[in-house]
């Protein structure tokens, strides 16, 4: 658990967080102490705790599967994009849930930035495309601008 790369919280039947590795501490804002006896819902408001509970009382073949693009909030109530993925775990004879939250802040600035930049270049293009008159220099001044 504190050697995942991921964030990772063990959460009692009641909703209640029991551990957390230092990738949730710092992914979220809390200390070790903070986390102790802190609600699941505290981090994430939604409806994504009922959603894990109800798919492992029906024994769904869903009960593990990921939950893509949720959004967490941190200490401040920052929201944060994450894929969870969770387990059913025994801790002292009682049922724990082991979430484990990816933290896909970087992938959506890099698709963000992939996305600026392909619409800068087909601004870009299309300047280009259009017949002129002007010199090299002033048709990339142009360009430069509507970028």
């Amino acid at each position: 658990m504190h050697a995942s790369s991921d964030a990772i919280i063990l959460v009692n039947w009641n909703g209640k967080v029991i551990e957390a590795n230092s990738k949730a501490e710092k992914l979220f804002g809390y200390t070790g102490e903070e986390f102790m006896g802190l609600d699941y819902v505290q981090l994430h408001p939604g409806d994504a705790w009922q959603r894990m509970l109800r798919a492992i009382d029906n024994e769904s073949d869903v009960a593990y599967q990921p939950l893509e693009d949720i959004t967490v909030l941190t200490k401040e109530d920052n929201p944060i994009p994450v894929d969870i993925s969770w387990t059913v775990l025994s801790h002292l004879g009682r049922p724990i849930m082991q979430v484990l939250f990816h933290d896909m802040a970087e992938r959506k600035r890099a698709e963000t930035a992939l996305r600026e930049s392909e619409s800068r270049y087909r601004t870009c293009s299309r300047i280009r495309a259009r017949p002129c008159s002007c010199s090299i220099r002033t048709a990339l001044s142009c360009c430069q601008r509507a970028i």
